[in-house]
């Protein structure tokens, strides 16, 4: 046996892609050759390794049981549209919106828990101001603040939420003309309500300051009357974008 290597063994290991011929000989002096290409996966690359070099590879699997070990406890509350929901910290809070009913809607003021750590739910104290749908909500220093919304005609609460304490505290109630169907976002201490459904749309931007409990109305949005555009903060920017209008 002679390999290109120029080993003599009939088996040879190797660690480096390319290509490998032998020659074998025969107690009768004939010779035969062959030729393989070996080529070795870098096992330095890593799955979430997004960039790698032209003419690499890398195969990406799921294992077959992804599904079943990665599924999260299911929500124990009623199936429904159009709720709210704020992340602070390791848990995600949930509630009100409605649930369409073979007569009509059906609208819910339950709200809840979700704990991340431990894949758990916990039915929290509902929220005071009743029933309601596509309500702004907003993480401020720990506290969820939730308010406004449809499902009743001139709903203008606002209240927030204690984590540490589990209970409600009513805040100032929104001086404007009742509203869902927002952008909102909160940026430090001030949430912002912006847009939204009013009977039409409109463009108003409301401020909301967590320190005094105090509204304020701001300039109008640049970009027009909307309704349910969407906000967001990043960096101590607000962003609105998309929506839509009856044209």
């Amino acid at each position: 046996y002679l390999w290109n290597t120029t080993e003599t063994t009939q088996d040879i290991s190797v660690s480096n892609s390319g290509m490998y011929t032998i020659a074998v000989t025969d107690t009768n002096g004939c010779v035969g050759y062959d030729t393989t290409l070996v080529s070795i996966i870098d096992p330095t690359i890593s799955q979430i390794d997004t960039n790698i070099c032209i003419g690499d590879s890398l195969v990406l699997s799921v294992p077959n049981d992804f599904c079943s070990t990665n599924n999260r406890s299911q929500f124990p509350g009623v199936n429904r549209i159009a709720g709210a929901n704020v992340q602070i910290g390791n848990k995600g809070y949930y509630g009100t919106g409605y649930f369409q009913g073979p007569t009509g809607p059906i609208f819910y003021n339950d709200f809840w828990e979700y704990d991340n750590l431990n894949d758990s739910w916990r039915q929290l104290p509902s929220y005071p101001g009743g029933v309601t749908h596509d309500p702004v909500i907003f993480n401020i220093n720990g506290k969820v603040y939730l308010g406004l919304g449809g499902a009743v005609i001139g709903t203008f609460d606002f209240w927030s939420y204690d984590p540490q304490l589990n209970s409600w505290s009513q805040m100032t109630s929104f001086p404007g003309a009742s509203r869902y169907n927002t952008a909102h976002f909160s940026i430090g201490n001030k949430a912002y309500v912006i847009c939204g459904w009013i009977g039409t749309e409109t463009d108003e931007v409301w401020e909301y300051d967590a320190g005094t409990n105090a509204w304020a109305q701001l300039a109008n949005f640049p970009g027009g009357v909307q309704r349910d555009p969407y906000g967001a903060a990043f960096n101590g920017l607000g962003y609105v974008f998309g929506g839509m209008t009856i044209n």
